[in-house]
């Protein structure tokens, strides 16, 4: 379950992202300047991982997808001491490639194609560039409290940048407003 709409309901959540120090930070891992994403009903969003036994797809909650945006912060908010499972899986393969081997794989990726990443304590963030990774996020299996990760997007600066975001997940009726919406922020930064 996702939690969207934060930067317009939550002013703490949105001074987070918009505060020059955080896309200053971030920008200095990125190689370039950044900005929020003006995807803001995304921007800034809150997961929620239950424990569960249900899932989408033999153990895992959040299936293989890539992100829509070109940077992504996700920062774990709720207590993950002896939590097992929650890790997030990447695929060791450009995009392309990655979907690929997912496909031909029938979606049973070997170990050694994966990397698997467990966050140390609450609080650290994985800075990645959402747009061109392929990952996954296991079920929950055990854990004092539902795993809680805020969601950070992040876009290039520089409007002459290429565009990474990718807005095929969006609904078929946004999908052809969404971007000139982005466009015409971007222009106007």
């Amino acid at each position: 379950m996702e939690l969207r709409g934060l930067y317009y309901r939550s002013k703490f959540v949105r001074s987070v992202v918009t505060d020059p120090t955080l896309p200053s930070f971030l920008a200095n891992l990125a190689g370039e300047p950044l900005y929020p994403h003006f995807l803001l009903m995304d921007a800034p969003s809150v997961n929620f991982g239950k424990v569960t036994n249900d899932t989408v797809i033999e153990g895992v909650v959040d299936p293989w997808h890539f992100d829509s945006v070109a940077y992504v912060g996700v920062s774990l908010i709720s207590d993950i001491e002896g939590m097992v499972g929650g890790e997030l899986q990447v695929v060791k393969r450009r995009r392309k490639e990655a979907l690929s081997l997912i496909y031909k794989t029938k979606n049973k990726v070997a170990e050694k194609d994966l990397l698997n990443v467990k966050y140390a304590r609450s609080g650290n963030c994985i800075f990645v560039q959402g747009s061109e990774m392929v990952h996954r996020v296991t079920r929950v299996i055990s854990a004092a409290e539902p795993r809680l990760s805020l969601v950070m997007a992040f876009q290039p600066a520089n409007v002459f940048q290429p565009d990474k975001s990718v807005l095929d997940t969006c609904g078929t009726s946004t999908r052809s407003m969404v971007p000139r919406t982005m466009k015409i922020g971007r222009a106007h930064v």
